[in-house]
């Protein structure tokens, strides 16, 4: 189905009155509650998709002028362009072209649109390395320290660690927050060492504590998905 109205609706002019092609891939996951149904439109066509909270979409790809704008799959399907064009449920306007790990985090207020809060995660990288990468989404500094390495990850910042197994090839975590210059514990696990492989951590506060969500993915299939 080709939607040409809204490929007009999502265009947005600069100041010189020029309009900015934007190339944007994307995977997309989901912060707390389950994505289910959303869909966006990519030069005229519709592209759905379902995100989880366990591993990224695979890598989608949206060109076009003005924001990257998601609706409910269901309403672009309906979509008549006599009518007023469908409620976005979340919308990403970077400044420019480049790739991004979308995280969706739906309001807790009811009737708040967009529903969900788009926070993007630079994944652009030119080459993926094995080992831990570290996303911070708190407003607090971290300090992460596995087995003998110990790094601090600042508010909206990401680190990577690569630190040897221990000898029963597991990974000892523990994370500290930053509080008035003290520092507190806030979280301890352990995981199994995944060689060839990037794990992603990306640790958030739910207002009531610091939580943290992973996924794993093999480094030669990331660099497959790239080329």
């Amino acid at each position: 189905m080709v939607l040409s109205g809204l490929g007009i609706a999502q265009t947005t002019g600069n100041p010189n009155g020029q309009e900015s092609q934007r190339k944007i891939t994307f995977r997309v996951m989901a912060m707390r509650d389950i994505v289910k149904d959303v869909g966006f439109v990519n030069e005229g066509e519709i592209e759905s998709f379902s995100a989880s909270r366990s591993r990224p979409t695979p890598w989608m790809t949206y060109k076009g002028l003005g924001p990257l704008s998601f609706y409910r799959s269901d309403e672009l399907k309906a979509y008549d362009e006599t009518q007023p064009y469908p409620t976005p449920v979340a919308q990403f306007s970077p400044e420019g072209s480049g790739s991004w790990l979308l995280l969706f985090l739906k309001s807790d207020e009811t009737n708040t649109i967009p529903e969900y809060r788009v926070v993007p995660i630079p994944d652009d990288d030119s080459t993926v390395e094995e080992g831990i990468r570290l996303l911070n989404l708190t407003n607090t500094p971290l300090a992460v320290a596995i087995n003998d390495e110990t790094v601090r990850v600042d508010p909206g910042n990401q680190e990577h660690m690569n630190p040897a197994p221990l000898a029963n090839s597991t990974m000892s975590m523990k994370i500290a927050a930053q509080e008035n210059e003290e520092w507190r514990m806030v979280s301890s696990t352990a995981f199994g060492h995944r060689p060839e492989a990037r794990i992603t951590y990306y640790i958030f506060d739910t207002g009531r504590r610091i939580q943290f969500k992973r996924f794993a993915e093999s480094v030669k299939s990331l660099e497959t998905q790239r080329e």
